[in-house]
């Protein structure tokens, strides 16, 4: 699956930032490489293709993770390495949502989900899906900071702009568990 990210990037440039923020750069083959060499598995085509188009950044509500950034806030390994079973689990950090909790792509299918993981309760644990793919969760999120209402617990909301979702995960869908 290839996507084109535009929508994203259109509403990225959107959303509230630092005050000397730049549109990010993508990750290069090498930085992506370092991150797959540290945690010990290829990165998804799905994460790869957002990642070459930003790197890690401050925006919305949160950060959006990248691959060997330089920085520890925006720097996914070191949002791994905080809870390394996470590497176990191959959960990369995609964003987070400014509160210490975040959202993880589930790398150990086929099919790459975007899940919530509220770090506070319990950073080990899987609370809802927010995403059939990393495009769609990231269109949600950016929306939502947007004033976009209905993600994620509205499920006509959800379900009209990402009817995957409702196949992905059964009980774990955010208006279920909520």
């Amino acid at each position: 699956m290839t996507s084109n990210y535009t929508r994203v990037l259109g509403l990225l440039e959107q959303v509230p930032h630092p005050p000397d923020w730049r549109m990010p750069s993508g990750a290069q083959r090498q930085q992506i490489t370092q991150l797959e060499v540290a945690i010990g598995f290829a990165l998804p085509s799905a994460v790869v293709e957002w990642l070459e188009r930003c790197n890690g950044c401050i925006a919305g509500p949160g950060v959006l993770f990248g691959a060997t950034t330089g920085s520890a806030l925006t720097d996914m390994l070191s949002a791994m390495e905080l809870w390394p079973k996470w590497i176990q689990n191959r959960w990369l950090p995609i964003a987070s949502d400014g509160n210490g909790n975040l959202f993880v792509a589930d790398a150990s299918k086929p099919h790459v989900n975007v899940f919530f993981v509220e770090c506070s309760l319990d950073p080990t644990r899987l609370s809802y899906i927010a995403g059939s793919t990393v495009e769609h969760f990231l269109e949600f999120l950016l929306e939502e900071e947007l004033g976009e209402s209905g993600w994620p617990f509205d499920p006509a909301y959800v379900l009209s702009r990402d009817p995957d979702l409702g196949y992905a995960a059964g009980a774990l869908l955010p208006w279920v568990v909520a």
